[in-house]
């Protein structure tokens, strides 16, 4: 009986530790933006969009949270850094835009 338990357990810390790992990954396939980093706070960074993929939006100054999911994600920037910022697709209307909800943030290497 107690090496059932022990299983059991072992078996319940191994599906927690899977599970943990999927909400580390759960960027993979979300909206991407890109640009150049203008300023550097605390709490977040000013970036200027440069994404040729999204015409509409280039030019634009977006508030980028440094509140990033992912643990292991960078959140020292400088400015001239170019990033790929992943986020849940949402930017605030109005002036200035913000990404609020952001899975990572990677520079681009050129």
């Amino acid at each position: 009986m107690k090496r059932l338990m022990i299983v059991l357990l072992l078996s319940l810390c191994l599906i927690s530790l899977s599970s943990c790992r999927e909400e580390q990954w759960d960027m993979v396939g979300s909206p991407t933006v890109c640009g150049t980093v203008e300023a550097c706070y605390a709490d977040k960074i000013v970036v200027r969009i440069t994404d040729e993929e999204h015409p509409e939006i280039i030019g634009l100054q977006v508030y980028v949270s440094l509140d990033v999911r992912r643990e292991d994600s960078l959140v020292r920037f400088a400015p001239g850094d170019e990033v790929r910022v992943y986020y849940n697709g949402v930017m605030s209307d109005g002036e200035p835009v913000y990404i609020n909800e952001v899975f990572t943030i990677e520079k681009v290497r050129k």
